[in-house]
């Protein structure tokens, strides 16, 4: 294998963005370093930033309502790759900050003999593509589905989940097979959605 040697400015930027792509204005910026080292500015109205490098130790992204993320800018693999974030290799890459307003979500417990196939998806009552968008249930509260993805917005955790379609069942998984949410789609329209959770959550959702 041969070492990847990517060309990195003596800067970092890029541009802030929530979870539904909107930019951040107002987000604080700084080096990981101590703070008489470190460089800071914050994001404008369009979630850009620019800030000279002293070192490629990684930044720190803070802004109140936010959850405040550490950024690293190298990783190195085995000793025979280096790979550099984009933030210090473009100047318009996007960095995600999630919103804190985090809630718990009911998961059962259950360990599946017979595991399933992840974004499977199996003879589904209703049109996939008609599923597949951004579901809210109020201004924070919801979550993306792709046919390779689930994303819980507002969630209390790691986000990120996998799931299956069966049917009119969507079972969603939070530990790979071991705690999952299963959803029974009640109604699908093209502005509308209406799923029970677990037998007794009913969840009415608005396609954004």
């Amino acid at each position: 294998m041969c070492a990847c040697k990517q060309k990195t400015h003596d800067y970092y930027a890029g541009i802030i963005i929530d979870e539904f792509g909107k930019p951040i204005e107002g987000v604080f910026v700084k080096e990981d370093l101590a703070d008489k080292y470190a460089g800071t500015t914050t994001t404008d109205k369009n979630g850009f930033f620019k800030l000279k490098a002293s070192t490629f130790e990684g930044l720190i992204l803070k802004k109140e309502g936010y959850v405040t993320d550490t950024v690293p800018m190298v990783w190195h693999h085995a000793g025979e790759t280096t790979e550099y974030s984009r933030l210090i290799t473009e100047d318009s890459s996007k960095h995600e900050l999630q919103k804190v307003n985090g809630r718990a979500i009911a998961f059962l417990h259950e360990e599946f003999k017979n595991k399933p196939e992840f974004f499977q998806i199996t003879n589904p009552k209703f049109k996939p593509d008609s599923l597949f968008g951004i579901w809210m249930e109020d201004e924070n509260n919801g979550f993306k589905i792709t046919k390779d993805r689930y994303y819980a917005y507002g969630f209390n955790g790691n986000r990120n989940m996998r799931y299956t379609l069966k049917n009119d069942t969507l079972t969603i998984f939070k530990d790979d097979y071991y705690f999952y949410r299963r959803g029974i789609i009640k109604k699908l329209k093209s502005d509308g959605l209406e799923i029970l959770w677990n037998k007794q959550e009913l969840l009415r959702y608005t396609k954004k």
